[in-house]
């Protein structure tokens, strides 16, 4: 596929986008942070001006042979006073335009990052599980910082053409051919700075993947979980030297792109002796049409100075343009509208909701493979229901529609028999406690935190209820800190659990959430056996005024379940209790029956012949 060109209309489209984003969480500031650039911009002209003033009454003093310096200083104080005062405004004007750019950097930097975080979690899922869009997101969260930088830069860019223009005006009056000489002299330095900076980006650009590769590999050396394997198996060595390949390859890159410029920057330093050419011109024209020593003073410095602003202008107009294209990343992300929109329908949250699946069929985005196949099946309140089938059965698949992370290729989910299409899903959501395979942990959060995410109002004593009932209340008891414990050693005084007991804190934060809707995915993978029984004995017993979903391979854990569904390759086979379904001698006979033979044989079982999760 082609790459699109990036156009003017791109560049100016994308950078009035990020102006006006910036712009509606910071009006007044930018109006502030506008004000200083432009009084940065006009304050050397008049500082410029004032001192070449001082320096001509002086000089004119001299000329007069007027005697005492009392008579110097009733001449000179005025206008000192005024360059003192136009020195002090410019030295508040830059303490408030650092003031004013640290707020826009940290607030207002910190606002965009949360609000592109925030929009991603909203993007259809069918988008997440898409490679292209991922590596969308990806470049969108790895650029955010640009969108206060570019609107920073364009109040730079500002700042300078208005000192470019009004330096260019004052050589103009002077001398009609300074501008000209000042502008041929600043172009070689100039197209050095801007082919410099595009060599730079692309140079960094070709470096993406190898400085991934190089902090994936320092994660091995650094994370204690990963560094378990590292050490045990003698790989320190050969992590280190592959890190060390890649650092010799990124040094190298950077210093012969350092090497280069130093070189070609060399060579131009015959162009310093541009300064010495614009004194001349200008001590030729005042002693041509008469002057001064101060304007002498005044215009060689314009000249001086606008060299390095059109440097500085051209420079900026091209950063701008070179960052604006990653700023489609963020814009394209920020802009996207999802397929699955929520409908108007509230679910009450008082009672299980009735879940209908009629004539469900199912294929992933861009695939010809049915997961699901004209699938029926009828959840009533409280019904204690139980998912079994081989790896790719359609399981998950059909919780995902379930959750309306996907609709339907074809068929319909109604949930109190209405379209789940038409249902408003922050209601639906609210009725819903799930726990996934891969579950959550939230490290950054206490223990106690993590269970509250979805709480406002609690009791002491109904989170100790949910840690006893996941058979965890006490490990958490034992910890120092008890429930405020962080579970990451990344954190002050916190600490790792194993994989069973952070699986038991998360179904701990799902029977906390009390909703009358759960839905387990394999919520005992990690959990002993004994504990395991524990946990599904209470689920059961407990559980009477929910409906129960469980998805899992262990049959320990679903022989319980009033139904259970065999799914095989997208379509229900078989369902029943446990007992009827062993009476079938179907596919769910032979399943419990090999994995029960498998727990009596210290052989395993092939796996391919075991129910499992899809």
């Amino acid at each position: 596929m082609e790459k699109k060109k990036y156009t003017l209309k791109d560049f100016f489209s994308n950078l009035f986008w990020a102006f006006k984003w910036v712009f509606s969480f910071s009006k007044f500031e930018s109006f502030l942070l506008f004000a200083t650039y432009l009084i940065r911009a006009l304050i050397p002209i008049a500082s410029s001006y004032l001192f070449a003033l001082m320096l001509t009454t002086f000089t004119g003093f001299l000329a007069e042979n007027s005697p005492g310096f009392y008579s110097l200083l009733t001449r000179i104080t005025p206008i000192a006073l005024i360059y003192l005062v136009v020195n002090l405004i410019q030295s508040l004007n830059e303490n408030a335009n650092f003031y004013l750019k640290s707020k826009l950097n940290i607030f207002y930097d910190n606002q965009i990052y949360l609000e592109v975080y925030k929009k991603i979690s909203t993007i259809d899922f069918e988008k997440h599980e898409d490679a292209k869009f991922n590596d969308k997101i990806k470049k969108a969260t790895e650029n955010i910082d640009r969108v206060t930088s570019l609107y920073d830069e364009i109040f730079v860019l500002i700042s300078n053409a208005v000192g470019v223009i009004g330096s260019s005006l004052i050589l103009l009056k002077f001398h009609p051919f300074m501008l000209l000489f000042v502008i041929i002299f600043s172009m070689p330095s100039t197209v050095l700075q801007l082919k410099s900076t595009l060599r730079r980006r692309k140079m960094y650009e070709s470096m993406v993947q190898l400085n991934r590769s190089f902090w994936y590999a320092s994660e091995n050396l650094t994370t204690d979980k990963q560094l378990y394997e590292v050490r045990a198996n003698n790989l320190s060595k050969r992590i280190s030297d592959y890190m060390q390949r890649k650092m010799d390859i990124k040094n190298e890159k950077e210093f012969g792109y350092y090497k280069d410029y130093a070189k070609k920057s060399s060579r131009l330093a015959i162009f310093d002796a541009q300064d010495i050419l614009f004194g001349l011109m200008i001590m030729q024209k005042i002693l041509v049409s008469g002057g001064t020593i101060g304007d002498l003073s005044f215009y060689w410095g314009r000249a001086t100075n606008v060299t390095s602003l059109i440097r500085n202008t051209l420079t900026s107009l091209v950063f701008l343009f070179d960052r604006s294209k990653v700023l489609e990343y963020v814009r394209d992300i920020m802009e996207f509208e999802n397929c699955i929109k929520t409908g108007e329908v509230v679910v009450s949250s008082k009672m299980p909701p009735k879940i209908e699946f009629d004539k469900v069929s199912f294929k992933y985005p861009g695939s010809s493979k049915y997961v699901l196949k004209d699938l029926s099946i009828v959840l009533n309140p409280f019904d204690e229901v139980a998912l079994v089938g081989l790896n790719g059965a359609g399981k998950t698949t059909l919780i995902k529609l379930l959750l309306r992370f996907y609709d339907p290729t074809s068929g319909v989910i109604k949930i109190n028999g209405t379209p789940l299409s038409q249902i408003d899903l922050l209601s639906y959501y609210s009725v819903i406690g799930i726990l996934f395979q891969d579950f959550n942990k939230y490290p950054f959060l206490t223990i106690k935190e993590s269970l509250l995410l979805n709480k406002t109002r609690y009791s002491h004593k109904s989170i100790e209820e949910a840690l006893d009932f996941s058979d965890i209340l006490d490990t958490v008891k034992s910890l120092p800190k008890k429930a405020e414990h962080r579970l990451s050693k990344w954190f002050t005084n916190g600490m790792n659990f194993s994989k069973g007991q952070e699986q038991k804190l998360a179904l701990a934060r799902i029977i906390f959430r009390n909703a009358p809707l759960l839905i387990l995915d394999e919520p005992t993978s990690s959990i002993d056996s004994n504990a395991e029984f524990k946990i599904f004995n209470k689920i059961y017993k407990s559980f009477s005024s929910k409906t129960i979903v469980v998805i899992s391979h262990r049959f320990n854990t679903i022989r319980s379940a009033k139904k259970i569904y065999v799914l095989k390759n997208g379509r229900i086979v078989e369902e029943g209790n446990h007992d009827e379904l062993m009476a079938k001698q179907g596919q769910y006979y032979k399943s419990f029956n090999l994995q029960a033979e498998g727990y009596k044989s210290i052989s395993s079982t092939a796996p391919d012949q075991v129910i499992q999760t899809a």
